[in-house]
């Protein structure tokens, strides 16, 4: 397969299961190298590329949610003293779940439960595209990142998402093809 993706661009990529999808990705990301080919950003291997990570994201079907704070895991990895507050804020209010947040006596600082379980699957899937967002990426890629959350939140979502992050290239996997209206190239991997 060949094909090229700009700045910017929205991507969607549909094929039945064990087409190769999250493979495709996993190559995308630099975790595999292609057994032939290459996968090129501005001509550089992104296998090979050790800068390449600084710049993606990557919402995986298998979501981890720690039993730590929405900012703690929006912000993953930085010392609560550190956390950029407003940007939490900001991508809670673009992911919708502003109001669950509220709802809760702590807001932000609100500790999850054990894996989250305080959280439907709809609203942990939101808080990880919250979490690719927050390093400010160039590239995030969703592999089946909303199919948790129902349609038409799925449609403010991207809605939302395509609103606030212009510039930012999002290369998604679904299965519902409703998903794919936003993308402005579809790529099929079940036509071989």
């Amino acid at each position: 397969m060949n094909f090229k993706i700009k700045k910017g661009d929205w991507l969607g990529i549909k094929g039945p299961s064990g087409s190769g999808k999250s493979t495709l990705i996993d190559c995308a990301l630099g975790l595999l190298k292609p057994t032939t080919g290459v996968i090129e950003v501005n001509g550089n291997d992104v296998y090979l590329n050790k800068n390449w990570h600084k710049i993606v994201s990557h919402v995986p079907q298998d979501l981890a949610i720690l039993k730590s704070s929405y900012a703690e895991n929006i912000a993953l990895g930085i010392a609560a003293e550190k956390i950029d507050i407003e940007k939490v804020m900001h991508l809670v209010r673009v992911v919708g779940l502003e109001d669950v947040v509220k709802k809760d006596d702590n807001g932000l600082w609100s500790p999850l439960g054990r894996r989250g379980n305080r959280l439907s699957g709809g609203q942990k899937q939101r808080l990880a595209i919250a979490r690719a967002l927050y390093k400010s990426p160039q590239i995030v890629f969703l592999d089946e990142s909303t199919s948790g959350i129902d349609l038409d939140l799925e449609d403010k979502l991207l809605k939302s998402l395509k609103q606030n992050f212009k510039g930012i290239t999002f290369v998604i996997i679904s299965h519902r093809n409703e998903t794919f209206k936003h993308c402005d190239k579809i790529f099929d991997m079940g036509c071989y």
